[in-house]
């Protein structure tokens, strides 16, 4: 949780146009990378973050472009 919650708060934003951003990201490779570790256990992980910067965020604006399980956005 603590390298989900890092990841969170160094990479993702909210933006106005889903559908621009996804075509932005796909025209030029925007991926950045994550190292860090874990605060409890100390395991050092290193990964890539792409598009999940702002679809992440997206799910709570709109989550019928993600999943049948919630079709209300929040207000």
């Amino acid at each position: 949780m603590d390298i989900a919650r890092q990841i969170k708060e160094e990479f993702c934003y909210v933006c106005r146009d889903p559908d621009e951003e996804n075509q932005k990201f796909k025209s030029g490779n925007k991926n950045k990378t994550f190292e860090g570790a874990g605060m409890m256990t100390g395991t050092k992980v290193r990964c890539k973050v792409g598009a999940e910067m702002w679809q992440g965020p997206e799910m709570f604006f709109s989550p019928q472009k993600l999943t049948t399980d919630w079709d209300k956005p929040l207000q």
